[in-house]
């Protein structure tokens, strides 16, 4: 796959780049100034503001370790000097004819979250997930931070689309109806 590599890597970075965005929404609809990314301050204040078994709380808590990921993705694709080490390979062929698809391992430590990976993940595989996960959980994030903002003005109901019913070209899980 031509630039294989490249590709993944701004992937990663628009990853990181759309949590932003979702954080600065947060930080804009709530009047907070968390910065780049800081989900576990905003998860930290939802705890203290709404309380611990709060849907937005349990919503930030539940991702906590997939958020630590994609920062940690993004900063060993884009900083040589981080202590995790991303690296990207291509199809290959072995010796004896065999054909691998491409894949990428995060490997090292990273001492202020408390996480060490070795993990060696299928490239298709785990990009198809992050951006499934990144759209359900900035889909949710949404609905929750707007349900919390505007309880007495929040003139719709959340319904869940059963699994059934999702459509793959159109992916989501929610959709609004009128209360």
């Amino acid at each position: 796959i031509n630039n294989l590599e490249q590709r993944v890597k701004e992937f990663i970075g628009h990853s990181k780049i759309f949590l932003n965005k979702l954080l600065a929404v947060f930080n804009m609809l709530f009047g907070q100034n968390f910065p780049d990314a800081f989900f576990h301050k905003a998860r930290e204040w939802a705890e203290q503001e709404f309380g611990k078994d709060d849907i937005l709380s349990q919503h930030l808590e539940k991702h906590a370790n997939f958020i630590i990921l994609v920062i940690n993705l993004r900063n060993a694709s884009e900083h040589r000097d981080s202590f995790l080490a991303l690296t990207i390979d291509n199809f290959r062929l072995d010796a004896m004819g065999n054909l691998y698809e491409p894949m990428m391992s995060l490997k090292g430590e990273n001492k202020k979250n408390n996480v060490n990976y070795n993990i060696d993940l299928s490239v298709k595989t785990s990009l198809e997930q992050l951006f499934e996960t990144l759209l359900s959980f900035g889909e949710l994030l949404v609905v929750c931070m707007l349900s919390k903002k505007f309880p007495d003005h929040f003139p719709w109901q959340i319904l869940q689309i059963p699994a059934d019913k999702i459509r793959q070209e159109v992916p989501l899980n929610y959709q609004v109806g009128i209360n």
